[in-house]
């Protein structure tokens, strides 16, 4: 454990690590640096800044935030990582997937990093095991893969009659390869076809979703991906002009007029992260911390849309589901 301090502010006592100090920061600088956008973030953040703030630390009075958001752009992760160490933040927060993790791990073996919902922080290579991290990362992760299965299963109790099913994937993702090989073994155990649509950008979206309009399927899997949950408002008007049945990953998808979503509670990633974040900031070892795995599933549907596509959803479904939009 390194040496901490007392800090004292607002009258409470806060512990801060000695590494602020070293730096020189008034007080401890957290990173947060995000594939995504700001705006399609917004909730997401507030969970974050919320738990962070009921742990004892509030930006602005006893720690600094510094933001870093690449907007989609993969390609600018590696500048914006760097640009952040260099104000040598006391931990760092690493949003939108598994790329922000990955530019970090180029640049840092120091630095604790605290992963928000990665896929696979053993197979890539940012964390020994689970239990067991062993080096400066830690935090959330996911069942990505078996939920993209889950989705097919659930849009194949939806529209049981189909026969060719797309899938929307970011071959930008790490663990796109994964998640299209286990769909589309579990689209052969139902004799489906599966057409996977590639985009790794708001202009591919368009072209790949474009190009569906000329093609007959009968529903749509659209894969988890940061880079789709900040497009979720394009994606669904798309789908709309589709007309087909789609099922998202999150809820705000279904918000945005989707038809159903199946995927884990994100807040519930960032309120893991808030709460690793100010654990660290006390003196703890991102080491030390074990992997957290998302323990929340949400099966959100969307009855106006359900309509509007002339479906009914199976009763047994709609008693399974956590919520239910009319």
């Amino acid at each position: 454990m390194r040496r901490r301090d007392v800090l004292l502010m607002g009258g409470s006592a806060v512990l801060w690590s000695a590494g602020a100090a070293a730096q020189g920061h008034d007080v401890p600088v957290i990173g947060f640096l995000s594939l995504a956008s700001e705006d399609s973030f917004a909730h997401l953040l507030a969970a974050y800044i919320e738990s962070l703030r009921k742990a004892g630390f509030a930006d602005g009075r006893n720690v600094a935030i510094e933001y870093r958001w690449a907007n989609g752009r993969y390609d600018e992760l590696p500048t914006l990582a760097g640009d952040l160490l260099a104000r040598e933040p006391d931990v760092i927060v690493a949003s939108g997937g598994d790329r922000p993790s990955l530019a970090l791990k180029d640049l840092t073996s120091t630095v604790p990093v605290i992963f928000v919902g990665s896929d696979d922080p053993v197979g890539l290579g940012l964390v020994d095991s689970l239990s067991h991290p062993g080096g400066n990362m830690t935090g959330g992760s996911l069942f990505t893969s078996e939920l993209e299965v889950k989705k097919l299963e659930l849009l194949s109790e939806v529209v049981p009659k189909a026969t060719r099913i797309a899938m929307l994937a970011n071959p930008g993702n790490p663990v796109a390869v994964s998640d299209i090989a286990n769909v589309a073994a579990a689209a052969r155990s139902r004799n489906l076809e599966l057409l996977i649509v590639e985009a790794a950008s708001a202009e591919e979206i368009d072209t790949g979703l474009g190009g569906l309009e000329a093609t007959l399927v009968h529903g749509l899997i659209v894969g988890h991906d940061p880079l789709f949950n900040s497009r979720r408002e394009q994606i669904v008007a798309h789908v709309e002009r589709l007309n087909v049945p789609a099922i998202y990953e999150h809820r705000e998808f279904v918000e945005a007029g989707g038809l159903m979503s199946y995927g884990s509670d994100i807040a519930e990633n960032y309120r893991i992260a808030a709460d690793y974040t100010a654990r660290i900031l006390r003196g703890a070892m991102p080491a030390e911390l074990p992997v957290r795995q998302a323990t929340k599933f949400l099966l959100t549907i969307n009855l106006k849309a359900a309509g509007e596509l002339g479906l009914e959803f199976p009763p047994l479904m709609l008693v399974r589901a956590d919520e239910v939009i009319e």
